[in-house]
């Protein structure tokens, strides 16, 4: 799963699942029994299961026959396109509720509604280790924003360049300041816990996304700002794409 470069948050939940669930297993009968006990996040038991019956087969051997036979009892989970946008409201409402509480959280949820960033990995990523420094302060009839060339191209995926509204900048540098720690996971289980009526992080992306759109930034600019599109491309075209992203943002920023 590291080879695929996965999430390591998302490999830890995998394991901790079939350290949890997991029993000797003779036939596909013994599999739909232990399925059958994990009453959520199936989806991690079955990625986590079937990575460790491809580690059997491919690596210690064991006969294909049988690990055929094992993947039998796994069940099948239905994924869709997630075509929902959180509303205006949706997102005022989920923001007031997180800035009565700790700043980390907060600030999280602000970070990709801001930026269109991916919120798992990559939001992490920004508030915690990207050098600020490097960051331009651009001042506009609506504000102020910091514009950052990152240029994290992975395997599969990739963020170039983030707009960060002057606040939410300042709410980074504060949450450095203080010393504390933020994972997903952390705000996973935060908003779980304490906060389940609230939207999900990703869905504050989802409606960055839209709104630049509505605004009238053109849908390949949206598209590089959230970091989708081709990850290799040339110097003019991505200097193309930065100049739309300058001309269009200060109305997301004048909007947030």
């Amino acid at each position: 799963m590291r080879a695929k470069e996965l999430d390591e948050d998302y490999i830890k939940d995998c394991v901790r699942y079939l350290n949890k669930y997991m029993r000797p297993l003779r036939s596909p009968a013994d599999v739909v029994a232990m399925f059958s006990d994990c009453k959520r996040a199936k989806d991690h038991l079955i990625c986590g299961f079937l990575n460790l019956l491809k580690f059997y087969r491919k690596v210690l051997g064991y006969p294909r026959d049988f690990i055929d036979a094992l993947k039998e009892g796994v069940p099948s989970v239905r994924r869709g396109v997630d075509n929902y946008v959180p509303s205006e409201e949706a997102v005022i409402k989920t923001l007031r509720t997180l800035r009565n509480g700790p700043l980390k959280y907060y600030l999280f949820y602000w970070v990709p509604l801001a930026t269109g960033i991916r919120v798992k990995k990559d939001a992490i990523r920004l508030i915690t280790e990207a050098d600020l420094s490097k960051a331009e302060r651009i001042e506009t009839p609506h504000g102020a924003y910091y514009f950052l060339r990152l240029d994290w191209v992975g395997r599969t995926k990739a963020t170039f360049v983030v707009c960060l509204p002057d606040f939410v900048y300042d709410m980074i540098i504060k949450f450095r300041e203080s010393g504390e720690k933020l994972t997903y996971n952390g705000v996973r289980m935060y908003r779980r816990k304490r906060l389940p009526h609230i939207e999900e992080p990703n869905s504050m992306r989802d409606f960055c996304y839209n709104k630049l759109l509505e605004l009238g930034m053109p849908e390949s600019a949206a598209d590089f700002l959230n970091g989708c599109g081709p990850r290799r491309i040339g110097g003019k075209h991505y200097m193309d794409k930065v100049r739309q992203i300058e001309a269009h943002y200060p109305r997301y920023l004048a909007y947030l």
